[in-house]
């Protein structure tokens, strides 16, 4: 077997326990009362992003369990739990104790620089927000900390945010579960720690994909420094328009810090470029970039996007409100999946160390 078909093994293994997982979750606790009809296997495979095979292998593993019945040429349903079924649930959901470590305000504190406060403090407050709701539909007890616990170790398991604790800090202080979400991969993806975090790659794929059908031809990147969050949506916003036929310019990649006044100077130069060359559509790898590009445009009394197109990243409310056209960080999904994930961990339903990757979602706005 190649090193290629192994690593399709794996995911698919990973993709069935998601799947199991989820829809016995959904079933076992009322979500999905038995006889409500299920979706049928296409749609499930392009909700969950897998195979039809995928699927398939989940529903067999659920109907052996008794917790789905397929009538061929009818569809799915959900099934009456059997006792055993229903007192393994309530064993594994009474007194499950999730430790949350999250520290509030944290932005300017990480990254050392406060322009990026206000992104931080949004994600962290979205994914704790939806991980607290999973907690308390579930019936789990759960206790915020801004850092891990020293001298004790109270909770069953832990979530942690990587903004605030390093992975290697935290999974040295217990032997409990841990799960690390994070708005990023970490740059080493064979780390042997449990963590979920946002596909940026494929996010940027999708945003630069959606300019090019939307008929742009001379796009633009506004980014930030060589950090390899960054090179990872360049090197997709590089794939895509080679994928296209298009050129990948050097010179339309216009890269600063994230201070205003290194934004505006970078927005400047991009407005400077002579027609013919200056571009019809500018991806802002950052909502922030993108509102202070739609500032400028105004000021020039440069048309939007009938002149220059905007498309953002972050999904942000305020460049939602603007009507910018952008991509949502998935930090609600991460925080909830996490509890259902840790409650995987303590039952033996999935097994360390397993790395999950969230698209978000695009928001189309008037910008492009």
């Amino acid at each position: 077997m190649t090193e290629k078909e192994s690593a399709e093994k794996r995911n698919d293994l990973r993709g069935v326990k998601f799947i199991t997982e989820d829809l016995s979750e959904r079933i076992l606790s009322g979500e999905l009362p038995p006889r409500s009809r299920l979706p049928g296997v296409r749609e499930l495979a392009k909700s969950y992003g897998v195979s039809a095979v995928t699927v398939c292998k989940s529903i067999g593993e659920l109907k052996r369990r008794g917790l789905i019945e397929a009538y061929r040429g009818i569809g799915l349903f959900a099934a009456e739990p059997g006792r055993e079924e229903k007192r393994r649930y309530q064993r594994t959901h009474a007194d499950f104790h999730v430790g949350l470590i999250h520290q509030n305000k944290s932005g300017s504190h990480v990254t050392g620089d406060i322009h990026s406060a206000w992104y931080i403090d949004h994600l962290m407050d979205d994914w704790i927000t939806c991980a607290i709701q999973r907690c308390e539909e579930f019936g789990f007890r759960y206790t915020l900390f801004d850092c891990f616990p020293e001298g004790r170790d109270p909770c069953d398991a832990y979530l942690c945010s990587t903004t605030v604790m390093k992975w290697e800090t935290v999974a040295e202080m217990t032997r409990k579960p841990i799960l690390f979400l994070s708005s990023r991969p970490p740059e080493n993806f064979s780390i042997p720690e449990n963590w979920i975090a946002s596909d940026l790659y494929a996010m940027s794929r999708i945003v630069v994909s959606h300019l090019i059908d939307r008929g742009y031809r001379r796009i633009a990147c506004l980014c930030g420094i060589d950090t390899a969050a960054y090179q990872s949506r360049i090197q997709a916003y590089r794939d895509v328009l080679e994928a296209a036929g298009l050129p990948f310019r050097e010179e339309l990649v216009f890269r600063s810090d994230s201070s205003e006044w290194e934004i505006r100077k970078q927005m400047d130069r991009l407005l400077s470029l002579p027609e013919g060359v200056r571009p019809d559509a500018v991806y802002c790898i950052s909502d922030r970039r993108a509102i202070l590009l739609q500032d400028r445009l105004r000021e020039l009394k440069i048309k939007v996007p009938a002149e220059m197109a905007i498309m953002g990243f972050d999904g942000c409310e305020e460049a939602r409100r603007r009507g910018i056209s952008t991509i949502t960080i998935p930090a609600g999904d991460i925080g909830s999946w996490g509890v259902y994930f840790l409650n995987g961990l303590r039952t033996g339903t999935l097994h360390s160390p397993f790395h999950f990757l969230f698209c978000g979602e695009l928001f189309p706005g008037k910008t492009c």
